[in-house]
């Protein structure tokens, strides 16, 4: 039987980026209506709208602590504190952002966009931490391991790369994808991550680069991966407007939900803490939560 959204909530351009808060109690959502919204995540309830990008916001995400992280096509990675107030703008890409990705635990981030190069920050002392250069194209999605010590980067040059964070040293450039790669997501073991993209396949490979698995996804296009904070939970969105819910086991990955959700392409996907809700966001300007049932987590 098809699954019906808890809630669903809107904004006036196509929403890029959503983000369950570490407690789960707030959902973020990035939109290119330049605005950042902050939402009650039980009832939808819209509870502040943060405004001060100058142009599209294409990602959003969450600091342990509860910061909150954005980056923008106006080439700024800003930090919000937890009530909504802009705390610091980091400047130093020269093109579009595209991509965000914050830290499980501590104040480590990164950033990649259309000067093809990965921005390292700290959102503590010192937010400034090196540049990673080396795609060939547009840097599309970026991801940092759980304890923020690598960082998986893709792009339009159809490569993935993995980085040592505080080295700043490129450690393996895998290939694979037949077209570019659009997102990652690190697995909360640490040890695995997912890439997927223009190609329309999953794929998983260890930490150290090894490939462990393809998958065709069935859509073809895959813009938004993200794994649950525990467990091996994989959700999927992509051009078909369908999300899907895998689960990694043996290092293979099974499907165990499809589910139609948006008109057209889902650009964002997120876990909340418990992996017991889904939230989905897209060009169709509209943000989804749905619940996850039984038959997801028995999968």
């Amino acid at each position: 039987m098809a699954l019906v959204p808890q809630f669903s909530c809107t904004h006036n351009n196509a929403v890029y980026g959503v983000a369950f808060s570490p407690d789960g109690t707030r959902l973020a959502s990035a939109s290119l209506d330049n605005q950042v919204k902050l939402w009650e995540a039980a009832t939808g309830q819209l509870q502040k709208t943060l405004t001060g990008h100058a142009d599209g916001v294409a990602s959003v995400g969450w600091l342990e602590d509860g910061r909150l992280v954005s980056a923008s096509l106006d080439k700024t990675v800003r930090l919000w504190s937890a009530d909504g107030t802009l705390k610091q703008s980091l400047a130093g890409h020269a093109e579009y952002l595209t991509c965000l990705a914050v830290a499980r635990k501590g104040p480590r981030l990164a950033s990649g966009g259309f000067d093809k190069v990965v921005r390292l920050w700290s959102a503590d002392n010192n937010l400034a931490q090196g540049v990673l250069a080396g795609h060939e194209g547009t840097v599309q999605g970026v991801a940092l391991s759980p304890d923020g010590s690598l960082v998986a980067s893709g792009g339009d040059d159809n490569k993935i790369r993995i980085w040592n964070f505080a080295e700043r040293q490129l450690l393996q450039t895998l290939t694979g994808h037949a077209a570019a790669v659009e997102t990652l997501a690190w697995f909360a073991s640490g040890t695995r991550f997912a890439s997927a993209g223009a190609d329309g396949r999953i794929r998983i490979w260890t930490s150290a680069g090894e490939p462990l698995h393809e998958v065709d996804s069935r859509s073809a296009r895959i813009k938004s991966l993200a794994t649950s904070s525990e467990g091996e939970w994989l959700a999927s969105g992509g051009s078909d407007g369908v999300f899907r819910v895998w689960k990694l086991v043996n290092d293979r990955l099974d499907e165990v939900l499809s589910q139609p959700a948006h008109r057209n392409t889902i650009y964002g996907v997120a876990f909340d803490p418990s992996a017991t809700r889904l939230a989905t966001c897209g060009f169709d300007r509209t943000i989804h939560v749905w619940k996850l049932g039984p038959s997801v987590h028995n999968g």
